[in-house]
């Protein structure tokens, strides 16, 4: 069947999810997503042409709460435990496409 999870996929899985790994825990990581992905893929096994599809499991509908201004959070708070700041704001890493290589929508 194939590696289905290679080192390269968990270094990047690594960088979106902010986990340091050091280079002895890849291949474990690598297995271990692998044997999920793979337990996971059973399902492709089932016949769900009589099963109807559901958005959410439970029988609500518009749980709503009354719309009253209130304060917001000051922004200080706010920006208190942000990663990284550019003046008075988040500074955030490219989402759609990036330098390094990662997974995105690219403008060509």
């Amino acid at each position: 069947m194939g590696e289905l999870v290679d080192a390269e996929r968990v270094r990047w899985i690594a960088v979106l999810s902010r986990i340091r790994l050091a280079e002895r825990e890849i291949p474990t990581y690598a297995q271990e997503l692998g044997r999920i992905l793979s337990y996971v893929k059973q399902l492709d096994e089932l016949d769900t042409r009589d099963v109807s599809p559901i958005v959410h499991p439970f029988s609500t509908s518009n749980m709503v709460r009354s719309d009253t201004p209130q304060s917001g959070l000051p922004r200080d708070a706010a920006l208190a435990n942000a990663p990284l700041l550019e003046g008075a704001f988040f500074r955030v890493p490219p989402v759609l496409g990036s330098a390094a290589g990662g997974a995105g929508v690219s403008s060509a």
